[in-house]
């Protein structure tokens, strides 16, 4: 394979990290050209930032390639038989958002026996996983830096606008919305916000 083809591969996601669009749409679809197949999973279509993220892919592989695109619907176990009927219709390349990250060790094993490149996105394999096969990637954020990112607006305009403390006690009262549960990115985001708040010397309660 050629490697030009992995890397258009990966590119295409990366694009779509900061692109936004629009759309609905049904669990699986296929588009046709002269080009390679290549394989997507989405963990769930209703998901309002993955629906974004699907119809990017589409407009922007849109005749350069065969596109199989599904929707795992937050199931592990379909999206495992989806990877299987891709492999079988003769993709080229998989990009897997994962339902479940400690399952990409079977979604691996399954693109390495047919020497099928894997490219995971939003959703990281743990390292370990991503080391049993040298053609397997990632493509995200990093979460750590958008969360730093947000604790330092809360920095910046606290200090900036004294007035905002309404009750005069030093402390920023705060309730903080999160991401989807147990998403790893949701959780480092989450925890360094606060991190950064905090050793940049304010002090924080949450409320319950």
């Amino acid at each position: 394979m050629k490697k030009s083809f992995i890397v258009m591969v990966a590119l295409f996601i990366m694009s779509t990290l900061f692109v936004v669009s629009c759309g609905g749409g049904s669990s699986s679809s296929t588009t046709t050209t002269d080009g390679p197949t290549i394989g997507v999973t989405i963990y769930r279509y209703d998901d309002n930032f993955m629906s974004f993220y699907r119809r990017n892919i589409e407009t922007r592989i849109s005749g350069k390639a065969n596109l199989i695109i599904n929707d795992s619907q937050n199931n592990q176990a379909q999206q495992n038989d989806q990877v299987d009927v891709m492999i079988q219709k003769d993709s080229k390349a998989l990009a897997i958002n994962l339902v479940d990250p400690q399952a990409a060790q079977t979604i691996i094993d399954k693109a390495k026996t047919k020497n099928i490149p894997v490219v995971f996105f939003n959703k990281q394999p743990s390292a370990e996983a991503m080391a049993s096969y040298d053609k397997t990637w990632y493509v995200g954020t990093t979460p750590e830096e958008s969360g730093d990112m947000q604790g330092k607006i809360v920095v910046d305009t606290w200090k900036a606008n004294p007035t905002w403390d309404k009750n005069g006690d030093g402390i920023i009262q705060y309730a903080l919305l999160k991401g989807e549960p147990g998403h790893p990115d949701a959780e480092a985001r989450t925890s360094h916000v606060t991190l950064y708040v905090t050793n940049n010397g304010l002090k924080v309660e949450k409320l319950e």
